[in-house]
């Protein structure tokens, strides 16, 4: 019997049971009639998105697909502001930086470090400095602004951060020093400034997931996504960090800022998630709402008392990655604050005005989603807002009551679909279930709030099942790797983006399968292709369609030696890759696609592979294994994750018992019977010698 005419049936009986228990009113008939209709259609959709599935499978080299570091546009993501009322931002889809005037024109361009992410402006205003998360240097340029405004810019330098360096996010200067925190490794390097021939770089550990660097008086922040912690430190002596106070927080914190009060304390504002642990006990997603909190860091005490927390998510706007104090208004004690943000997934501008810990008023000003890396210019008088629109790719501008203006950037080589850009807009808008609310548990929320840029966001949540965790994991490269999910249940995405539409819309009046208009949401018009509305199946194709365009990033560490040919290990990972060989690929298999045995790839073209660009090897299954790592979230184990580009990653485990990769190696135990297992903490088992863990590390820093 088909799975439609079992449906069918099941609700026929329903339908039975109904009538014995009341007679059927008016319309009646017709109901149950529609739902069989919508049934029918939901199942016939359902076929397919299957049979796209299936065609994109058959079509895709997973080999050669290439990496997502330029397939989403040319992805404005850094806006800063320069004297003269010009301004530098990055493209990080096209390995750019550009000067701005005040109107959005493009005055100069410069080609940058692959991925650009930070940029600052030195202390000598005459000098940018760039860093892209995609390779382990900084570019240093001469910036000239002539009488007549007109802009040059010229490389002067590219420093070599070493080898402790991989992707450099941001940076920032502080004493006689740039400092650049580095995603990659969790370390932050120091070099002295200005640069020395040759440069003096000073690397140390810092934290998980470090995203976001700022000066603020004499205290270095830095906000660690993965770790969950605003991190203070003073910057001290050649060129020691002097750790102050840790701002801990349940989920991640997205964008931050800071003042410095009269009294010398530090006030901070930070946009995040809801401090609260993740709750799925009914199976939606509830307490991850965006929240605004003030907390002030006492310098004298070095102790941090949290003021407010507001709950942004109830006034209309998610998923801030942008905040900033407003300036302050004649006398105004210093207990008063104003607060701009914008959200990443909503759109509207924000401008809170508080005392102390109370919320007074609400600005709302029109703006559009996908915003971040926002500033606001004061001019003779008049202000004026701009912002990098990475998700629209444009450069935004806004003045006042006025609805936003935009200048687009386009990219040559963009040759994406309508339902791939739509596809991106649902992983990081509230277009995926426009009408959740915020009421009591209930959240607000879009994919991005467990997967920050795609990615993880260091949580291991409760599943609502006994004493069952598990962590966030990358998006990217989710195509190849099914079955879905720890418990892997989702054989196939078709099924996993149906379940997803379930589960956002599970508190929300509206039907997961709703058609989405511009009614919904105004600002889709604005969306390229837009064609007025989307139907269900459309809706799901294309979340679909942008998950498998997000194909996985490359890897710094391959990227380089793919480009220069050198295809081969080094002593050190060569004896890593043998390690892996003999005591981890009997789970982690060199498969391209995970379901798929036949793409196993022998021993022998693993370098060539590993040392390329796109570095397509999984090292997974889709078997599940029964590890000591407990409980399990499934009676057979947990699937065998994927262990390529594990840097994105983090905790490790479904517990997350692992903070780190060397933390994995070190509980790894290879059992008597030649089982290799981990074990966190020590149990019964041979531990793997420092020097193979060295060599396994090295091997897996390439994957």
């Amino acid at each position: 019997m088909s799975p439609t005419r079992r449906l069918a049936f099941a609700l026929v009986g329903l339908v039975d049971l109904a009538c014995a228990a009341e007679p059927a009113g008016p319309g009646h008939g017709e109901s149950i009639a529609e739902e069989l209709e919508a049934a029918n259609a939901h199942s016939a959709s359902t076929t397919r998105l299957a049979e796209f599935e299936d065609q994109q499978r058959a079509t895709i080299d997973f080999e050669h697909q290439p990496a997502s570091d330029h397939r989403f546009g040319s992805d404005p993501v850094r806006l800063i502001a320069l004297p003269e009322r010009r301004f530098a931002g990055v493209l990080r889809g096209l390995d750019r930086l550009v000067v701005l005037d005040e109107f959005g024109a493009m005055q100069a361009e410069l080609a940058t470090p692959h991925l650009p992410m930070g940029l600052a402006l030195a202390p000598d205003r005459a000098t940018l400095v760039v860093v892209g998360i995609g390779e382990p240097l900084v570019q240093i340029v001469d910036l000239t602004i002539d009488e007549e405004l007109q802009v040059g810019l010229r490389e002067r330098d590219r420093i070599e951060l070493g080898a402790e360096a991989m992707s450099p996010r941001d940076l920032a200067f502080a004493g006689d020093r740039l400092w650049i925190v580095d995603e990659g490794t969790q370390a932050i390097h120091a070099l002295a400034w200005p640069p020395s021939d040759p440069p003096s770089v000073r690397s140390r550990p810092h934290c998980r997931g470090p995203i976001e660097l700022r000066a603020i008086g004499d205290l270095l922040l830095t906000n660690c996504l993965i770790e969950h912690t605003l991190r203070i430190d003073s910057v001290g002596r050649d060129p020691g960090l002097i750790e102050q106070a840790m701002v801990g927080h349940d989920g991640p914190i997205w964008a931050f800022d800071g003042r410095v009060e009269s009294d010398g304390d530090v006030l901070l504002a930070l946009a995040g998630v809801e401090d609260h642990p993740l709750d799925r006990r009914d199976g939606g997603f509830g307490h991850v709402d965006s929240f605004v909190f003030l907390t002030r860091f006492d310098r004298a005490t070095k102790t941090l008392v949290r003021e407010a927390e507001i709950n942004v998510s109830e006034l209309g706007l998610v998923t801030p990655k942008s905040i900033a104090f407003g300036p302050r208004i004649g006398s105004q004690p210093a207990p008063d604050w104003t607060l701009d943000l914008t959200g990443y997934a909503t759109a509207e501008r924000l401008r809170l005005h508080g005392r102390a810990g109370e919320l007074a008023n609400v600005e709302r000003h029109p703006w559009l989603p996908g915003s971040q890396s926002v500033l606001r210019v004061e001019h003779e008088g008049s202000i004026t807002w701009l912002a990098a629109n990475p998700l629209l790719d444009i450069w935004m501008l806004g003045a006042g009551d006025l609805a936003p203006g935009w200048v687009a950037v386009p990219d040559d080589r963009d040759d994406r679909s309508f339902p791939e850009r739509l596809g991106e807009a649902l992983l990081t808008t509230t277009a995926m279930a426009p009408d959740n609310s915020s009421e009591g548990q209930r959240s607000r929320f879009t994919c991005e709030t467990c997967h920050f840029e795609g990615r993880g966001d260091g949580r291991t949540h409760w599943t609502g099942r006994g004493e069952v965790h598990a962590t966030s994991k990358t998006l990217f490269g989710l195509f190849e790797n099914r079955p879905y999910f720890s418990r892997a249940l989702d054989k196939t995405m078709a099924v996993m983006v149906d379940s997803e539409f379930r589960v956002a819309n599970r508190h929300s009046p509206r039907d997961p399968w709703a058609t989405l208009t511009e009614r919904d949401l105004p600002w889709l018009a604005r969306l390229p292709g837009w064609p007025g509305e989307v139907d269900g199946e459309l809706l799901r194709r294309s979340l679909m369609a942008g998950l498998i365009r997000a194909s996985m990033p490359s890897n710094p560490r391959a990227r380089a030696r793919a480009a220069a040919n050198q295809r081969e290990f080094s002593p050190l990972e060569a004896r890593g890759a043998e390690l892996f060989r003999d005591q981890c690929e009997s789970c982690h298999e060199a498969r391209l696609v995970a379901d798929d045995p036949s793409t196993r790839v022998p021993f022998g073209r693993w370098a060539a592979l590993v040392l390329s660009e796109t570095g397509p090897i999984l090292w997974a299954s889709d078997v599940y294994a029964r590890t000591a790592i407990e409980p399990w979230v499934h009676e057979l184990g947990a699937r065998i994750p994927s262990l390529r580009r594990l840097h994105l990653d983090g905790p490790y485990f479904t517990t997350g018992a692992a903070a780190s990769v060397s933390a994995v190696l070190a509980g790894v135990r290879v059992r008597s019977e030649a089982r290799v297992d981990h074990d966190l903490p020590d149990s019964a088992g041979q531990p793997l010698a420092p020097a193979d863990q060295q060599a396994l590390l090295a091997f897996l820093d390439l994957l």
